[in-house]
């Protein structure tokens, strides 16, 4: 399954180019904002899998998001929203298909998220009372995809998973003492099969574990709480995200009618 969610990234990008390119978006559609930090991957998170501040930086800058926005529909259900998935210094943010105050403009919905999502990752990532400890802040660019089915957005989310894994996966073997030349060659950059026999003959399977765990979902409840959930196999991660996202959505569609 990892590699079958890894091999769509051309069609992914495909839909990228093509939603970049709209201006607005039609009534029933799923827009995903994807939010990467910008040189936020070099400086915290280049010599270790993760950072724990810069974790909880992420948390509480799409909560505080969530919190702000979430009202901004006229429907009854009033919640925006419908997913979200954290991978390391990327957040992919998905709007369900309901009508919101945005009005299906998709420059202004990509830039308000992008902007006010990097806000409060700065602003969360510079409190603290020890001015000693590790301050975290940066920004984050934004590039629409635009879904027509929730099995599209499951795809997505579940894509986007599997490369985080993947790249992780080089990462760790990486700080585990596989030179450069072995581990970016031609041969051996992107294959999973290298990556699987090279986390064995190594015995780090700790942490591969807790590479698969680590990527949070968020999906809300119908009470509009921002629910979270982690996974610790791909096959989990699908699952998990099929049955949140169309539960929720289904309430959403009953609620607005």
């Amino acid at each position: 399954m990892l590699s079958e969610f890894c091999s769509l990234e051309d069609y992914f990008k495909k839909n990228e180019d093509l939603s970049e390119c709209l201006g607005k978006i039609n009534d029933g559609q799923y827009l995903c904002i994807r939010l990467d930090g910008i040189g936020l991957s070099k400086k915290y998170l280049k010599n270790e899998l993760s950072n724990k501040k810069f974790d909880g930086a992420m948390w509480q800058a799409f909560e505080s998001t969530y919190q702000v926005l979430r009202r901004k529909a006229p429907t009854d259900a009033q919640n925006i929203f419908l997913a979200a998935v954290v991978c390391s210094d990327e957040i992919s943010i998905i709007l369900n298909s309901q009508k919101n105050y945005f009005d299906g403009r998709l420059f202004k919905t990509v830039t308000t998220i992008a902007s006010t999502f990097s806000s409060f990752f700065t602003g969360n990532g510079f409190l603290g009372k020890n001015k000693k400890s590790q301050r975290i802040g940066g920004a984050f660019d934004g590039r629409p995809l635009v879904f027509s089915s929730l099995s599209e957005v499951s795809r997505y989310m579940s894509h986007r998973y599997a490369i985080y894994v993947r790249n992780s996966a080089s990462k760790a073997l990486r700080l585990s003492g596989v030179g450069p030349d072995e581990l970016y060659s031609e041969e051996n950059f992107n294959n999973l099969e290298y990556y699987k026999e090279k986390i064995e003959s190594l015995s780090i399977h700790d942490l591969y574990s807790e590479i698969l765990s680590k990527p949070i979902v968020f999906i809300p409840n119908e009470s509009g709480e921002l629910m979270n959930y982690r996974y610790s196999s791909v096959s989990d991660f699908v699952a998990g995200v099929d049955s949140g996202i169309y539960e929720f959505d289904s309430w959403l569609s009953d609620k607005c009618a």
